[in-house]
């Protein structure tokens, strides 16, 4: 799901007027507003958050806005490429920078609301028995290897 559109891009970059013959097309800013996107879900799930992200509001505008700011980095650098090397700080390499930053931000878990449901199958309560068990014949489950040994000492 994407949160951003064309528009809301063409916000970002205003100098940098967006048609079906400019470079980038606007069919290649909607696939930098869709691999975008994936990258946002893709930071947000590897924490075991359900995604795509429906609420809260607030939350949604903040994607909307990162989602906005890093295809506008990637149309930026497109139509610019000789602006970026050492030493150069461009729109396009300070719009990925923030973009960046916040996936960091996202992979570490942070800024991400609590309110925002959790996958189910990435958080479940873990233990040694649901990790690694033994099913017997009948269907009773038993643990793969016993608590104790004859080699514990007490």
């Amino acid at each position: 799901m994407v949160y951003a559109t064309i528009t809301e891009v063409q916000g970002l970059i205003p100098r940098l007027v967006l048609s079906t013959t400019s470079v980038p097309t606007t069919a290649q800013v909607t696939q930098f507003i869709t691999d975008t996107a994936s990258e946002i879900d893709s930071a947000i799930g590897s924490v075991g958050v359900a995604v795509p992200i429906t609420s809260p509001a607030w939350f949604l505008a903040d994607l909307k806005r990162l989602n906005a700011i890093g295809a506008a980095a990637q149309a930026w650098l497109a139509a610019f490429p000789q602006t970026s090397g050492p030493m150069a700080v461009t729109l396009g390499a300070t719009l990925m920078q923030t973009y960046q930053r916040r996936l960091t931000e996202f992979r570490s878990n942070k800024g991400i609301p609590t309110m925002v449901s959790d996958a189910e199958n990435d958080r479940a309560p873990r233990s040694f028995f649901t990790d690694d068990n033994a099913t017997l014949s009948n269907g009773d489950a038993i643990s793969a290897v016993p608590a104790f040994t004859r080699e514990k000492q007490f």
